[in-house]
């Protein structure tokens, strides 16, 4: 197309190879990697922080150490269901991984 028409190759504000689409696609599909890495990141130190907080919190009779005492006692994490402790631990590891302070949590 440019063979045959010199004005058009010589013309700058035609992008004949639609570079500044491939460029914002590249920027978007970095962009989306990043974001499914870090929620995926935060979903299995989660998940992770979860089973530590149950485990320390519980002793090896399964009766509560102390009512209060760390995060799982806390936030009553053995009174909610199984689906509003995956929220509630992934908003802390996500809050704790993008930010400097907890806002509402406080370790």
């Amino acid at each position: 197309m440019i063979k045959n028409n010199k004005t058009l190759a010589e013309n700058s504000n035609i992008d004949n190879n639609k570079i500044m689409t491939v460029i914002l696609l590249s920027y978007f599909f970095k962009t989306l990697k990043l974001v499914v890495i870090i929620i995926t990141v935060s979903y299995f130190i989660g998940i992770g922080w979860f089973i530590l907080c149950y485990f320390t919190y519980k002793g090896p009779d399964e009766a509560a150490i102390d009512e209060n005492i760390g995060f799982y006692g806390q936030f009553e994490l053995d009174k909610n269901s199984n689906t509003e402790n995956l929220i509630i631990v992934f908003y802390y590891i996500f809050t704790t991984l993008s930010t400097v302070g907890f806002g509402d949590f406080h370790p």
